[in-house]
């Protein structure tokens, strides 16, 4: 049986029958597999890989490796954001100056 996540039950859940499941491309020309959760009957779907294949469960290594990233993307954003800060107040700063010197 495959374990979809159902959004009702809020936890990964068996699908009611195998044959039900469903691959259909949605747009973009992404493939996703639709399936009937068999707790509460909610229509559930995921995204599969093009060649139609089930997502697999990541490993312990690949989560923290993927946590890594995302934390390294996060401090990158805030560390450009900031540095574009500083630049800018330098760059105002530079330029009143060189005005005030202008104007003498």
């Amino acid at each position: 049986m495959t374990q979809i996540y159902c959004v009702k039950c809020r936890s990964k859940t068996a699908t009611n029958n195998e044959n039900d499941e469903i691959i259909e491309t949605a747009s973009g020309e992404r493939r996703r597999l639709i399936g009937i959760c068999k707790i509460c009957n909610t229509r559930k779907c995921v995204f599969a890989p093009s060649d139609g294949s089930l997502p697999r469960n990541k490993s312990i290594r690949e989560l923290t490796l993927t946590r890594q990233k995302r934390q390294e993307a996060s401090l990158k954003r805030k560390a450009l954001k900031l540095g574009m800060e500083i630049i800018n107040n330098n760059a105002q700063k530079c330029v009143k100056k060189c005005l005030t010197e202008m104007e003498e």
